[in-house]
């Protein structure tokens, strides 16, 4: 998870995914794992439903998805030890990162770039996100 922006948690993208049975792993930032409780208890209450029970159970659910992570650090999020990630600060909002991903082994090592949105350069209060020297796969948000 890039951001706890509505539009990319909210909504129905979190709560559609735990209905159609996900229950993996949700990693993000370490403020981030904070932030994003508060953001879809409000956003269930407001935009889904007011019973305090089901947005409770929800967030119960959450809470033992979700795995923060440090920015800058490369961190092994499998088994086999095949797959790493490193988030980098975006510079949208709080807390905001890319995700760096290395698999493979070796020669067969590729380097994927993964990013929501990106802020500004000269923003007075968020860091500017640090530019990358290369990746194999680049996957951006698009709207």
């Amino acid at each position: 998870m890039t951001h706890v922006h509505t539009d990319h948690v909210g909504r129905i993208r979190i709560p559609h995914l735990f209905a159609a049975g996900y229950r993996g792993p949700i990693y993000c930032s370490e403020l981030s794992a904070k932030l994003l409780p508060l953001v879809m208890e409000d956003a269930l209450d407001v935009g889904v439903t007011g019973d305090r029970n089901l947005i409770e159970a929800f967030l119960r659910h959450l809470q033992r998805r979700l795995r923060p992570l440090p920015y800058g650090r490369w961190t092994h999020i499998d088994e086999g030890g095949l797959i790493e990630v490193r988030l980098q600060p975006a510079g949208h909002i709080l807390d905001s990162a890319y995700v760096e991903c290395r698999t493979g082994v070796g020669t067969e090592r590729e380097r994927v770039l993964f990013s929501g949105d990106l802020g500004a350069r000269w923003s007075p209060l968020l860091p500017a996100p640090r530019s990358l020297w290369g990746a194999d796969v680049v996957v951006l948000e698009s709207t």
